[in-house]
C-alpha cells in the first residue's frame, strides 16, 4: 500500500513541473518578440543624443515678473496688459545636456505690438544673457526687457528663440538651440470702487448703490466686497452698525448688507451691490468716507486685497418742521421747575411746515438722577396737522439741591413726512427755582412809649431764600376804610361781627396779594362812626372817629428771609393817638428778590388793634383773628414788679435780722450773755477764753 501511494506522488510533481518550464518558455518567447518590435523604431543616434537640439537648453516656462520687487530666490510675477510700456518677460530654460553649459546668450523674435526695451541685435528681436555656469538638469532664466505698446492684444503669442551657448572646456563655435516657444499677454486688473449715490439726506434711511468698476484689460475672478467702517469728515473710523446690532449707533448707520459676493468682473466692465445707510441729524453738512475691502484674483491667478474708501456727502439739515417748546402748568410763559414738590410740565410739539406729520412718537429723558419724571415720558400722537400743535403734559420732581441751577430734558420725536420716516433730537433747558410763600403774622399796633408802632412777623413758607427784602405801608390817596367791628372777649380773642367796608378800587382782606393797588390803614370818618355807634362800653371795639389820612412811613430794609425762620418787623406810624381796641384795616407791601435777582410784590391787608396799657391787642389778618404776645409796655410792667419784689424782700429780711440782734441782746444764763452776735462773730477767741473761765470743768489739774 505504501510503494502505491508513493508512486501516485510522484507522478503528480512529474506533471507540475512541466506545466511551469511550459509557462516560463512562454513567458521568454513573449518578451524576445517585444524586443524585436521596439528595436523597429527610430532611436536617436549617438550623434543625435550629443546634438544640442537634443541634449541642449530646452523651454520650460515664460512669464512677466517684476524684478525690481524679486528676490534671488524666487521672482514676482505681475500682471502686463496693453500699453503697460516697460516690463519684464522672464522664459526659463532647462540644461539637459550630459554636462554644464556656458556663455548662454538668448534671442527672441518679437511679434506684432512688442518691442525690445533693451540689449538688441534687430528692431524685432530682444536679447538676454546669462553669465553663469549652468550645471546639467539646472535650470537657467532669460529676462528680455520688451516695451508694450497700446495696439498690444491680450492673448498668447508663439515666438522663435534662439539660444546659443557652449559646454565647459568646449573650445570652437559655440552651440545653437532653436525652438518656438509660447508665451502670454496676461492683461490687468484696475478695480475702482464709486459711489454712485452721492448724496445722503440726513434723519431717513438712503439706499446707497456702490458701484466697482473693473478699468483694465483682464478678468477679476472671485471678487467679494466687505465695509468694514464709516469715517466722518476723515476723523476715526466707527464701528459699523447693523439693524440688529447693539452697539451704540454711530453718526451714520448701516442697515444693509456688510459683506458682498459680486463674483467675476469682467474686463472694462462694473458690478453694483446696494446698501442702506441712515446719517443722523449731526450728521448733516459733512462729508462721510465707507470704507472698503475688496479681494479678487488677479490674471496671473494670484490673491489681491484691496482697501479703498468711497466718499460721499450728507446734506446739509432742512430746517425743521418741528418746534419743541416747554411750560410750566402754572405758569405758560417759562418753563421753570419749582424745586421739593410735584410739578406739572406741558411739552408742546408744533408742526411748522405744510406737510401732515403721522405716527409721531414722543420720548422725554430727565439728564439727571435728582430731576425725575413722575409722569408719561413717552407719548404716540396719531398726527399733527400744519400749524397746528400737540400739548403732552406730565409731571416732574426735582429736588431742592437743584435750587437756582439749570436742568435739561433730552427729547427725540420719531415720525413720518411724506411717507419717509425722519428722527430730530433736541436738548430742552429749564430752570429749577425755590418757592417763596410769605405770610404775616402776629399783626398789632403796640405802643412804645408814645409812638404807636405796626408789629408783626414775616414768615417764609417756602423752601429758598428771599432776598432784600423790604416791607412798606401803601395807602390809595382819597379811599377810606370803615374798621371792623367786634366784641373783645375775656380771653383775649376778637370775634368780627363785619368785615370792613371796600369800594371797587381797593384790595380784599384777605391776606392775598393784589398787584394793582392796596390801602393804606386810615383813621375812620365820622359817616362810618354815626352809622355803627361809639359801642355800648362793654368790651366793644371803637371806631376812630378823625378823618384825616396820614402819609405812610418810608419803607425798610429787612434783608434775607430765609425759609422757615420768622422775621419780626416793627413799623413806627406817624398817627395821633388812638383810644384802646381801635380798630385799623391796614395793608402791607413786602418787595423782595428771587434767585434769578427777578423784583416781586406781595400784598396782603389785615386789622390791626391799638393794645391798651394792660391789654394785649388782638389783630384780624386775612379773616383770622390773631392774639399776639405783648408789647413793650407789658415788658415795663413785668420789670416793674420784679423791682418791687426785690425791694420787698430785702426789707423783710432787714427787719428779721434786727430782731435777732434784739433777741441776743437780752439779759440770760447763757455764757454769751453779755455779747450779741456780732461781737461773737467778730471775735470767737475771746468767746473761747470767757467760757473756760466760766466753767470749771475745762480747768487743768
Amino acid at each position: 500500500m505504501m510503494s502505491s501511494y508513493t508512486g501516485k506522488r510522484n507522478t503528480g510533481a512529474q506533471i507540475l513541473s512541466i506545466l511551469l518550464i511550459g509557462t516560463l518558455l512562454f513567458s521568454l518567447s513573449s518578451a524576445l518578440k517585444n524586443a524585436s518590435a521596439e528595436g523597429d523604431l527610430p532611436q536617436p543616434s549617438e550623434r543625435q543624443i550629443i546634438d544640442g537640439s537634443v541634449s541642449g537648453p530646452a523651454f520650460l516656462n515664460a512669464y512677466w515678473t517684476d524684478r525690481s520687487a524679486s528676490t534671488s530666490t524666487a521672482d514676482v510675477r505681475k500682471e502686463v496688459g496693453p500699453g503697460d510700456g516697460a516690463s519684464t518677460l522672464a522664459v526659463v530654460m532647462v540644461n539637459r545636456g550630459f554636462s554644464a553649459i556656458t556663455g548662454i546668450t538668448g534671442s527672441l523674435t518679437l511679434p506684432q505690438g512688442f518691442s525690445s526695451n533693451g540689449r538688441a541685435s534687430s528692431s524685432d528681436t530682444a536679447v538676454a544673457t546669462v553669465d553663469s555656469v549652468v550645471d546639467a538638469g539646472q535650470t537657467f532664466i532669460l529676462y528680455f526687457d520688451l516695451d508694450v505698446s497700446d495696439s498690444t492684444r491680450v492673448g498668447t503669442y508663439n515666438t522663435a528663440l534662439k539660444v546659443e551657448y557652449q559646454r565647459l572646456y568646449e573650445t570652437g563655435s559655440p552651440r545653437t538651440s532653436e525652438d518656438t516657444i509660447p508665451f502670454r499677454l496676461t492683461g490687468k486688473v484696475i478695480l475702482d470702487p464709486v459711489a454712485v449715490t452721492h448724496n445722503l439726506v440726513p434723519g431717513v434711511s438712503n439706499n446707497v448703490d456702490i458701484a466697482i468698476r473693473n478699468t483694465g484689460s483682464a478678468p477679476a475672478t472671485g471678487v467679494i466686497v466687505s465695509m468694514t467702517g464709516i469715517s466722518i469728515n476723515g476723523g476715526s473710523t466707527s464701528t459699523i452698525e447693523s439693524s440688529s446690532g447693539s452697539t451704540i449707533r454711530p453718526q451714520i448707520t448701516n442697515f444693509g448688507t456688510n459683506t458682498f459676493t459680486i463674483g467675476t468682473i469682467p474686463a472694462r466692465s462694473n458690478a453694483t451691490f446696494t446698501t442702506a445707510l441712515f446719517p443722523n441729524i449731526s450728521a448733516g453738512g459733512n462729508t462721510a468716507g465707507i470704507q472698503l475691502q475688496i479681494t479678487y484674483n488677479d490674471a496671473t491667478g494670484s490673491a489681491k486685497t484691496l482697501t479703498p474708501a468711497v466718499g460721499v456727502i450728507v446734506l446739509q439739515n432742512a430746517p425743521s418742521i418741528i418746534a419743541v417748546r416747554a411750560s410750566s402748568g402754572e405758569n405758560q410763559t417759562d418753563n421753570r421747575i419749582v424745586a421739593g414738590k410735584a410739578d406739572n410740565f406741558v411739552l408742546e410739539i408744533a408742526n411748522k411746515g405744510t406737510s401732515l406729520i403721522t405716527n409721531a412718537v414722543v420720548t422725554m429723558q430727565s439728564s439727571s438722577t435728582s430731576l425725575n419724571i413722575l409722569g408719561d415720558s413717552k407719548w404716540a400722537v396719531d398726527q399733527i396737522e400744519p400749524g397746528s400743535q400737540a400739548k403732552l403734559e406730565t409731571q416732574v420732581f426735582a429736588s431742592t439741591s437743584l435750587i437756582g441751577n439749570p436742568a435739561t430734558f433730552d427729547v427725540t420725536i420719531d415720525y413720518i413726512l411724506d411717507g419717509s420716516p425722519k428722527t430730530e433730537k433736541y436738548v430742552l433747558g429749564t430752570y429749577v427755582d425755590g418757592e417763596i410763600s410769605l405770610r404775616i403774622y402776629d399783626l398789632s399796633i403796640n405802643y412804645v412809649g408814645a409812638t404807636p408802632t405796626l408789629v408783626g412777623n414775616i414768615l417764609n413758607e417756602g423752601n429758598t431764600a428771599a432776598f432784600f427784602t423790604t416791607i412798606e405801608l401803601v395807602q390809595t390817596p382819597g379811599q377810606n376804610q370803615l374798621a371792623t367791628r367786634g366784641n373783645f372777649t375775656g380771653a383775649g380773642e376778637f370775634n368780627p361781627q363785619q368785615q370792613p367796608q371796600q369800594n371797587n378800587n381797593s384790595p380784599g382782606g384777605n391776606g392775598q396779594s393784589n398787584p394793582l393797588g392796596s390801602l393804606f390803614p386810615q383813621q375812620q370818618n365820622n359817616a362810618a362812626n354815626n352809622n355803627n355807634g361809639n359801642g355800648n362800653g362793654g368790651g366793644q371795639f371803637r371806631r376812630n372817629n378823625n378823618n384825616t389820612a396820614f402819609a405812610p412811613p418810608a419803607p425798610q430794609y429787612l434783608g434775607d428771609l430765609t425759609a422757615n425762620s420768622p422775621l419780626p418787623f416793627s413799623i413806627p406810624l406817624n398817627i395821633q393817638r388812638a383810644e384802646p381796641g381801635t380798630l385799623y384795616p391796614v395793608t402791607v407791601k413786602i418787595t423782595y428778590k428771587d434767585n434769578l435777582r427777578n423784583s416781586h410784590e406781595f400784598v396782603t391787608s389785615g386789622n390791626a388793634v391799638v393794645a391798651s396799657q394792660q391789654q394785649v391787642a388782638n389783630i384780624t389778618l386775612g379773616g383770622r383773628t390773631q392774639n399776639p404776645v405783648g408789647g413793650p409796655l407789658f415788658m415795663l410792667i413785668i420789670v416793674g414788679a420784679a423791682i418791687g419784689a426785690a425791694t420787698a424782700a430785702f426789707f423783710v429780711i432787714r427787719k428779721k435780722r434786727a430782731k435777732n440782734k434784739k433777741k441776743l441782746n437780752t439779759p440770760g444764763n447763757g455764757p454769751d450773755k453779755r455779747k450779741n452776735i456780732e461781737d461773737i462773730l467778730e471775735n470767737p477767741a475771746a468767746t473761747d477764753v470767757a467760757k473756760t473761765k466760766d466753767d470749771p470743768s475745762t480747768t487743768t489739774k
